[in-house]
Parts: C-alpha cells; sequence; structure tokens
C-alpha cells in the first residue's frame, strides 16, 4: 500500500462539513469513501442508501473481486463512541459483523469478532474543533486501517457455518421487503391478491419473509450449480410453472439503490462465500442439512407458532416403508406403485416424505425400464398425488426439489400437484384472474381436493403447536363437529362416552377445569386425514406427530372417534418428552415427545372397535440416544416390530399400556371423599412475599411500601428481568406495582404487617412464610385455605395429571399450613380433613358419610376422620398401590380401596399415623445425624460417601444415598431443600430441621417396606 498523504485534505473536508452547521451524519460518508479508495487500492467502498436498512452498517468494503472486507458504522464528529459501545445496535453489528470499524470520522474502534482490538484517535475533538490538525496522527491512522482492510471474509465450508452467516442477512432483507410491501405498488397488489385468494391469514410480515426465504432459497440452488450466484440470473433459471414466485421474483430484482438493493447484495456476497466442494451436497440433500438449521437461527418463533420442524430421513423412511407394507399386505396393491392409488401430504413443508415416496417409486420402477418411470410418473404421479402447504418459503423450496427431481428422468415445465394453501381452510373466494389464470385455477383446484378428491393415503409431519395458528372457525368446528363422510360419520373429538367434554372432565377427571389441548394443529391435522380416508372408504394414514394424544385424559374423546373410523392404529413411541423428564432424548430439536402413528381402515373391524398395537423404543427397546433411535427406525418397519395388542377401555380409551381397572372404578376418588379442596397458592410474585423467615417476609413487605424507594428500585429488587413485553416487570393484567403500593401503604396504616404473615409448605419439609393478602397475591385459595389458619388441621396433599416421569406416583404429602401451588409437583392439590365455619366439622361429602357408616358394620365401629385420613395417607405410600395404579395415577386423582378386613384397617392407619407425624417432623429426633464443619454457607450440593456436602468443607453425615435420593413429588428432597438456600447460611434451626428431615425419610422408608407386606387391594 503507499503511504497516506492525503490526511490534512481529508480533516479539512470533515471540517468544512461540520461548520456548514447542516451536514447530516451521511454528509461525511464520501469523504471517507474517497479517502479509502485513493489510498488503499484494490478496495471499493458502499455507502448504504439514504433509506436506512436497520439491519447492516453505514458503509461496507469489498474488494474489487467482491469479497467481502469489513463493515463501519459512523457517528458524527463529537459523538462520544465509548457511550454507544454497548448500545443495541452497535452491539449486535458486533456479533454479526467479525470486522467491524466504529467511528466518528475523527476517533476508530476496530471490532475483531466481537472485541475490540484496536483503537485510534486522529485528532482530539478539541482541535479539530479549533481547525488545529497539526497533532493529526497520520502514521497511526494508516496502520489502523491497514489493520482493517487486511481481514478478508473466509470461505464458509458447511452448511451449518452458512444457515448461520446467512440468517440475518436474510431477516435484513425480509425487513426491507416489509418495506417495500407497504411502498411499492406492485409489490403491495401482488401481497394483496395472495391475501385475498389463496392465503387469508398471510401477513404483511409474512409475505416479505416469504420472498426474503425463497430468494435465497432460489440463489443457493443457483450457486450450487454453477459454483457462482448473480442474482439478475435467477429468473432464467427457476422454473416456470412457479408463475407466481417468478413474478414476485421479477418485481423485488426491479427495485434498485435502495436497501433492498444492499441486502440483496449482501446474500448474493455471502452465497458466493459458500465452498461446497467438501460437502459435495446437492440441491436435494442441502434441504436437510441446510433448512432446518437456517430456520433455527433465522426465526426459532416461526417454528414454534406453525410447528417448523425438519423430519429426519430415518422417520421419514420407517413412515413410507410401513405405509408401503398396508398396502400390500392389507389392500393388495403393489405398494405405491397402485395406478388407482391417490395420496396426500397435507402439511408438506419440503416435501420431505413426497419425495421419498418418488424416490422409492424410481427406484422400482427403473428395473422396469427407464420409459416406464418416466410416463408412470407422467400419468400416475402427477395425476394422482397431491401437497399442500400453508408456508410459502417451504412451498417454494418444495417445488425447486420436486423441478430438479423430475428434470432428472426427463420431465420439464410440469408441475406436481403441491398447493400453497391450508389444509384445514375449505373456502376460498376467486378471481377469474389473478396473476394468471392458472393460479386462479390452482386455488379452485386446491380447494376441490381437500373437499372431494378420495384420498387412500395421507402421510406427513403435521405441525405441533399448542397455541394453534389454524384457529379459524371451521378448523375449529372440524374438531367439534360430527363429520359426515361417505357413509359413515366421524365422531366428534368433543364427545366421549355419550358426554360431551366438559361433563366428561367434571364427571371422570373431577374437575370443572381442565386445559384442553385439542386445539394443537397436529390434533386437527390427524382428524383431516381420518375425514378423508373415511371419505374413500378405506386407505392408511402414517403421521410423526406430538404423542400427548395417546395417554392424555381429555383426549378421550378423539382417541374413541379413532377407534369407530380405524380398524387398526399401531403406535410406535418414540419419547423424548423433556416437559415430563423422559430420560431419553427426542429425534426432533423440541420438548414435546413424539410418537409414529399408523392408522388402517380395510373393513375387518366390522362395526367394533378397532384394535390398538404399541411398541416403545424406551420401555421396549431401552433406547435413549437420538442417533440410536434413528439407527432403529431405519433398520425397521411396521411388519418387524413385536408389537403389544391393547384394549383400550373406557373411560379414557388409552392407547398406551395400562392396568386393570377394575379395582380402581370400584375404590373411591379422593375429590369424592373431600367435600372441600383447591389447588396450591399461586402467589405469581414469590420473590417479594415468600421469604424464609417472618422477619425476611417483613423487611421486604416494609421495603416494598417504603416511599423512599422509587417503583425503578422496587422493580430492580423483587423483579429484575420479569417482563412480558406488554407490561412494566412485575406488572400484570389486574395488578399494577405503582397502584398496589399505595393501597398497601393505606392497609398497614390500619393493620399491623404481622397479622398478614403465615407459615405456607412451599417445598416438602420446608416450611417457609408468605405476606398472605388477595392485594399482593394472584390465586390466595382462601375459601379452602382458610381452613387450614382457623384452626388446627391436617391437610392431605396430592396431585392429577403428572408432568414429570419423577413425580410418577409420588405426589403425595401432608401439610398442618396453607400450601403453595407446586409444593410437590406441577398442581397440588390441598385437601383439609376439617372445616371451620364457626365450628370443626369433617370435611367428608355426603357419598363418602355414607360410605363410612357401612363401614361400621364390617368393623364393628364407624372410624373417627382421623383414622381415615390416616388409612388414605398409608395406601398412597404403599408400594404396591402405587405399582399397582401407577400409570392411572398420572392421570386422575387418586382412588383408594378400603379393605375390608377392620384388622388391616388398624394396622394401616396405624402405620398413616406415624408417616404423618414424620412428614409434619413431630417427635423426629435429630439425632445421630450430625453437621461437620464451621462453614455454614450454602455453596455447592454433592453427596460421597455418605455425607452431604454443603460446601467444600460441611456435611451432614450419616446419610445413605437412598435416603438423600429419596422423592417426594417432583422434588429430590435433601437436594433440593439445600440447593433452595443457595448463597444463604444456615440458622441453627435450619440445621435441625434438616438432621430431622433426614432421619424421617429414613425412617419412612422402613414403613414403606412394611406397608409392601399389607395386602389391602
Amino acid at each position: 500500500m503507499p503511504k497516506i498523504i492525503k490526511v490534512k485534505e481529508y480533516l479539512e473536508k470533515i471540517y468544512e462539513l461540520y461548520r456548514s452547521g447542516g451536514a447530516t451524519e451521511a454528509s461525511y460518508y464520501p469523504v471517507l469513501k474517497s479517502f479509502i479508495e485513493e489510498n488503499f487500492k484494490g478496495f471499493k467502498v458502499i455507502t448504504l442508501p439514504s433509506k436506512t436498512a436497520g439491519g447492516f452498517p453505514d458503509i461496507k468494503v469489498i474488494t474489487n473481486d467482491g469479497y467481502i472486507v469489513g463493515y463501519i458504522e459512523c457517528k458524527p464528529p463529537g459523538t462520544e463512541l465509548k457511550s454507544l459501545e454497548d448500545s443495541e445496535q452497535v452491539r449486535r453489528y458486533r456479533e454479526n459483523f467479525k470486522n467491524f470499524l466504529f467511528t466518528n470520522f475523527l476517533e476508530f474502534e476496530l471490532f475483531t469478532a466481537g472485541e475490540l482490538s484496536a483503537s485510534f484517535c486522529l485528532l482530539p475533538f478539541k482541535d479539530f474543533k479549533a481547525g488545529k490538525f497539526k497533532r493529526a496522527d497520520g502514521k497511526g491512522f494508516e496502520e489502523l486501517l491497514k489493520e482493517f482492510l487486511r481481514y478478508s471474509e473466509k470461505p464458509i465450508t458447511s452448511p451449518q457455518e452458512l444457515a448461520e452467516a446467512l440468517s440475518w442477512r436474510v431477516r435484513a432483507l425480509k425487513e426491507e421487503l416489509h418495506r417495500e410491501v407497504k411502498s411499492n405498488s406492485s409489490i403491495k397488489k401482488l401481497y394483496g391478491e395472495i391475501k385475498e385468494f389463496i392465503v387469508h391469514t398471510l401477513t404483511e410480515e409474512e409475505f416479505a419473509d416469504t420472498i426474503a426465504q425463497s430468494l435465497t432459497y432460489a440463489l443457493l440452488i443457483l450457486k450450487l450449480k454453477k459454483g457462482y450466484v448473480k442474482k439478475e440470473e435467477i429468473i432464467s433459471d427457476f422454473p416456470k410453472s412457479l408463475s407466481l414466485i417468478r413474478e414476485i421474483f421479477l418485481e423485488v430484482l426491479k427495485v434498485e439503490e435502495s436497501s433492498l438493493e444492499w441486502a440483496l447484495n449482501e446474500v448474493e456476497q455471502t452465497l458466493n462465500l459458500f465452498d461446497d466442494t467438501k460437502t459435495k451436497l446437492t440441491p436435494d440433500e442441502l434441504v436437510t442439512h441446510f433448512y432446518e438449521p437456517f430456520l433455527k437461527a433465522y426465526n426459532p418463533y416461526l417454528r414454534e407458532v406453525r410447528g417448523v420442524y425438519y423430519t429426519p430421513k430415518e422417520v421419514v423412511s420407517f413412515i413410507n416403508r410401513s405405509v408401503e407394507e398396508v398396502l400390500k399386505e392389507s389392500f393388495k396393491l403393489e405398494g405405491f406403485k397402485g395406478k388407482t392409488l391417490t395420496l396426500l401430504d397435507p402439511a408438506a413443508g419440503t416435501l420431505s416424505f413426497i419425495i421419498d415416496i418418488l424416490e422409492r417409486l424410481k427406484e422400482e420402477l427403473s428395473k422396469e425400464g427407464s420409459g416406464i418411470v418416466k410416463k408412470f410418473f407422467e400419468e400416475v404421479v402427477l395425476k394422482n398425488f397431491y401437497a399442500f402447504e400453508l408456508l410459502p418459503a417451504p412451498y417454494v423450496i418444495g417445488h425447486l426439489r420436486l423441478s430438479q427431481f423430475f428434470k432428472e428422468i426427463g420431465i420439464e415445465d410440469k408441475k406436481f400437484q403441491l398447493f400453497l394453501t391450508n389444509a384445514l381452510e375449505f373456502e376460498h373466494k376467486y378471481a377469474g384472474y389473478m396473476f394468471s389464470s392458472t393460479w386462479a385455477e390452482e386455488v379452485k383446484r386446491a380447494d376441490e381436493v381437500k373437499k372431494n378428491v378420495p384420498i387412500m393415503v395421507v402421510v406427513g409431519n403435521p405441525p405441533y403447536s399448542g397455541i394453534s395458528a389454524n384457529n379459524l372457525k371451521e378448523a375449529v368446528d372440524f374438531l367439534k363437529n360430527d363429520l359426515k363422510a361417505g357413509d359413515e360419520t366421524c365422531q366428534s373429538y368433543y364427545k366421549v362416552n355419550g358426554m360431551d367434554l366438559k361433563e366428561f372432565t367434571s364427571k371422570v377427571l373431577g374437575s370443572k377445569k381442565v386445559k384442553v389441548w385439542l386445539q394443537d394443529d397436529y390434533v386437527k391435522f390427524i382428524r383431516f386425514a381420518q375425514w378423508k380416508i373415511c371419505q374413500n372408504g378405506k386407505g392408511v394414514v402414517g403421521y410423526v406427530t406430538n404423542h400427548s394424544y395417546i395417554d392424555n385424559p381429555t383426549f378421550a374423546g378423539m382417541r374413541e372417534s379413532l377407534l369407530k373410523t380405524f380398524d387398526r392404529i399401531y403406535i410406535l413411541n418414540l419419547h423424548g418428552n423433556k416437559r415430563k423428564k423422559e430420560p431419553d432424548e427426542n429425534v426432533f430439536d423440541i420438548m414435546q415427545g413424539v410418537a409414529v402413528g399408523i392408522f388402517v381402515k380395510d373393513g375387518s373391524k366390522k362395526g367394533k372397535l378397532g384394535e390398538v398395537y404399541y411398541y416403545s423404543t424406551l420401555e421396549d427397546e431401552g433406547i435413549t440416544k437420538r442417533e440410536e433411535k434413528l439407527s432403529f427406525l431405519e433398520e425397521n418397519s411396521l411388519k418387524s416390530l413385536d408389537w403389544k395388542k391393547l384394549t383400550p377401555q373406557p373411560p379414557f380409551y388409552f392407547f398406551i399400556p395400562s392396568p386393570d381397572r377394575t379395582i380402581w372404578e370400584s375404590s373411591i376418588p379422593v375429590n369424592r371423599m373431600f367435600k372441600e379442596y383447591v389447588s396450591g397458592i399461586v402467589t405469581a410474585r414469590d420473590k417479594l412475599v415468600i421469604g424464609f423467615t417472618p422477619e425476611d417476609v417483613k423487611r421486604k413487605i416494609e421495603i416494598f411500601i417504603d416511599p423512599e424507594y422509587s417503583d425503578d428500585e422496587i422493580r430492580e429488587l423483587f423483579f429484575k428481568g420479569k417482563s412480558s413485553g406488554k407490561y412494566l416487570p412485575g406488572d400484570t393484567r389486574s395488578w399494577k406495582l405503582s397502584e398496589v403500593r399505595v393501597k398497601l401503604r393505606e392497609l398497614l396504616k390500619e393493620k399491623d404487617i404481622d397479622r398478614f404473615i403465615k407459615p405456607i409448605l412451599y417445598r416438602p419439609f420446608d416450611i417457609r412464610y408468605i405476606f398472605y393478602s388477595s392485594l399482593m397475591i394472584d390465586w390466595d385459595r382462601k375459601e379452602v385455605m382458610k381452613h387450614m389458619i382457623s384452626g388446627e388441621n391436617l391437610g392431605l396433599i396430592t396431585n392429577r395429571d403428572v408432568k414429570s416421569v419423577n413425580a410418577l406416583k409420588n405426589s403425595f404429602f401432608v401439610t398442618q399450613n396453607i400450601i403453595e401451588g407446586h409444593c410437590v409437583d406441577n398442581i397440588a392439590y390441598l385437601f383439609p380433613l376439617y372445616l371451620y365455619n364457626g365450628r370443626e366439622v369433617p370435611n367428608f361429602t355426603e357419598e363418602f358419610k355414607k360410605y363410612l357408616k357401612n363401614l361400621k358394620e364390617l368393623y364393628g365401629k364407624e372410624p373417627s376422620p382421623e383414622e381415615v385420613f390416616y388409612y388414605i395417607y398409608a395406601v398412597l405410600y404403599s408400594p404396591n398401590y402405587r405399582e399397582k395404579f401407577g400409570e392411572l395415577l398420572k392421570y386422575e386423582f387418586p382412588r383408594i380401596p378400603f379393605t375390608k378386613d377392620p384388622k388391616i384397617f388398624e394396622s394401616l392407619s396405624e402405620v398413616g399415623r406415624k408417616l404423618t407425624e414424620l412428614h409434619l417432623l413431630k417427635n423426629v429426633s435429630p439425632e445421630p445425624v450430625k453437621l461437620t464443619g464451621t462453614d455454614f454457607k450454602v455453596e455447592k450440593v454433592s453427596y460421597k460417601k455418605g455425607k452431604v456436602f454443603i460446601n467444600k468443607t460441611t456435611s451432614f453425615e450419616p446419610v445413605e444415598e437412598e435416603v438423600f435420593n429419596y422423592r417426594i413429588g417432583g422434588y429430590q428432597v435433601l437436594k433440593k431443600w439445600l440447593s433452595d438456600r443457595k448463597g444463604r447460611e444456615l440458622s441453627l434451626s435450619e440445621i435441625d430441621t434438616y438432621r430431622k428431615t433426614v432421619n424421617s425419610i429414613r425412617e419412612t422408608i422402613k414403613l414403606q417396606e412394611k406397608l409392601g407386606e399389607i395386602e389391602f387391594c
């Protein structure tokens, strides 16, 4: 590089602009541009158009042959750079651009890979303002710019790296396209017609997102074909059958001298950095290796709301192989080669299922001659195979994949029947002429396929989204109504055992309010497939979906409906449910467990409910690793598995192995024994209203009402980081911090703080204290909790709808205090033994009182309320009971079988009394457990050789491993109790409580062994 000799001229031009008083930030760009290009040959400086793109810095520097060197963000002279280093904008640029220069034209900060690597001041601003340039350090300026220009973007060598490099650039391209939709009349018209006639729910932002993704993928295909990419060549290389997308691309490419062109150039230049010589991926393979990681980095929210996840090829292959076996065995067809076979993927994504089937057909038909392949595809596949996709980007990618596939077998300019449409939306308005009459006809044809074309095979991976994106009334009603299909009726998913779902949940589940996930998208797609097969009169469905439908109690109506439609149902449970803490990995990158469902309707059941066959990768194969599951799927199919035949029974019709319900059904559920019960307290602000001691709570409340603290200081203290975006931190729809502070101040002028502070069971053996006022607590449950405060009482704690595998069978405890909503696991329910409404009365229903009177004849006397309570508690801790009814305890309130033998009743009641006292820490000694060490601060909880360490030097001992690992509900009690006190120095009282808890658990284990010897049911 030649020596820089024009620093003074550079400063004079900057100074002249500064002195004019009218210069904007952009006014200075040409000076810096000229300075770099004239003094450093081989580089080109490109400034952002005046319409600023929020995703990019002001200036980009590239080599003359197009390689990106770095980016420059500018601020006017005099701006304090240090104060802006951590601003949202500069931080984003530092993260996204590996070589980034931040300047006010006098000071320069160079960031490499996000970190400050060099800084330089050409001239102090004080001298600059005075027009004194003698102190300018030209040599230092030269060195800094040399360092900046020395960098060049390295080749991108993996699809994962490419996905990450493109993700934010495509996001910026989407933002610019969104602006064009609002301002460019041609593009706005194209969007309006798609929304009106094709995808009614499409927003401007989603339209922009579609074009950004589609353009990027089309350019990527071009790059793989030619080794380079020029955006101007995309139209000539794009399938003519995709007339709508071509039309949109043309309009986008017409836009010049704008931020949109800048953003497109960024994508183009990044793609040209991609070196695929090592990976050698085909355009089709790139979908599986690029699109999923790209979408994950680009827009994870879209994946969540639309349930967009790449389906591993092994899952696709297993389903398609299994479906083909059914076609051969049950329908005597030549698999997918059946010439009258109709097939549909209603949520096709990038067409993984369809293309796998086409590859299978191509391989099979090739044995009969290449001419047969082309002819079969033209006369059968293009006529009888269909696919729907709601998201335009995967729709375009799918068509590009198909275009490539068909070109390879000699078919060009013929379009596969992949429709841009919502499978769950059946009515569209039609325009005689949209972009072309072809598009108008396509919309009509899609609706015709949905409503009237008989389909024999439905395959796919429908979206899973509890917060459904398909909330159109017709999609909702599709589940709720009985559907006429041919000569059959598909029963509503909201009916079960002749009852509507509301009545069912009240009578069978014992709850007036049950969260129902039937509106999840995948359920709607199962319903759609069921309806299409019924229309045809026979057929098979192969789906991979969320696995909740196989055992969720509120899906009973769905299961009953499927049993009435299909003759055989095969459920391959792939598990991987992180929310339930299943101990295995998921085949998808999601929290929710999944299952493959193969549903066969061949007319063999003849009026009976269908048969269900079940297999589990976890229970039957012992597989926990994702790669092992994929290998298992690759090696197996429906025919090779040793399926367990199930007999689903009312009321739930579970599609999993479940115990005999005979004893269960004859036993009384606790919610029909106890008249009053309620779920635990939910404060929505534990950090503020709950403490380890009464003094902790009092201190926090006094701070909360103290006017010396501002609202912002209170938010920082008690609600740091807790903001929904819609409300200020700490605020909710019905609770406003500033208003509550005033109200509480007034309340506590009249009433003493101490009267509001109550003990609360927060976790097993963990009594804390709460400021118990409806003013400060979202759900105080006073209608029942008052009975735990008004007098001496016992409360049974149990659970229903257990989420955690660790909590299975053991979510039971006892209390003498009010309880927090998650004190055992998920939602804890409290059943008080006594009610206090002026007098003490047992909290028993009339039904249960009659039952107890009948027991008097068996026992010779009517048991007391306490004896009954203790008996129930002993039953719940019985290993035999938990083993026998464990699966049912996941969904329903416990049912208690009462023994007919008075001696067994007395024995169990006595054991229950001892358990109750142990769990209330009554008459429990801390000996022989001791605490060794002098540092009482809890830092890291660990267990080693009979000792529970709270830090490096202090431990409780002796503690048997079985005792340390003991669980109640979802909690490992001894570890949880200490972990919740991390950073806190244990008091003498807490040390004694922990020692007693160790002994309580030790004795509980012994009593459970004794209970295991008692046969009572």
